[in-house]
């Protein structure tokens, strides 16, 4: 029988269920935007916040792990943008957002309506 959750744990780590690793995590966010890439069958999530900030990172699931996709050209922080993926030429496009951390004070300036697409591991703003 379990008695602690440090041997939940365990459980979870012999079933295969958990594990400990040194890879950046995702942690937990709201208002992002997420897409499935159904050509290389990965889930895409870009931005979002957590509890301190608005987020301008793309992470990727495949199968059970989350990966950070490092670039040095990104679109700025932003909520509530969208996502979707574009099988024929395979690359995803984000549009819109805010940069509202929870919500509240939408102007003209805090609403993003830029276009950008995530094509070769590389993020390009369409003009």
């Amino acid at each position: 029988m379990l008695k602690t959750s440090i041997d939940l744990i365990k459980l979870m780590i012999i079933l295969n269920l958990f594990s400990v690793s040194n890879k950046p995590s995702l942690g937990v966010r709201n208002a992002h935007s997420m897409a499935y890439d159904s050509t290389h069958s990965r889930v895409y999530l870009f931005g979002g916040a957590d509890e301190k900030q608005v987020l301008n990172d793309l992470w990727f699931l495949k199968e059970k792990e989350w990966t950070k996709v490092e670039v040095k050209v990104k679109p700025a922080p932003r909520t509530f943008s969208k996502l979707i993926y574009d099988k024929e030429n395979e690359r995803l496009i984000l549009f819109g957002g805010s940069k509202v951390l929870f919500g509240d004070g939408h102007t003209e300036n805090t609403l993003l309506n830029d276009t950008w697409q995530f094509q070769n591991n590389s993020w390009t703003k369409i003009e």
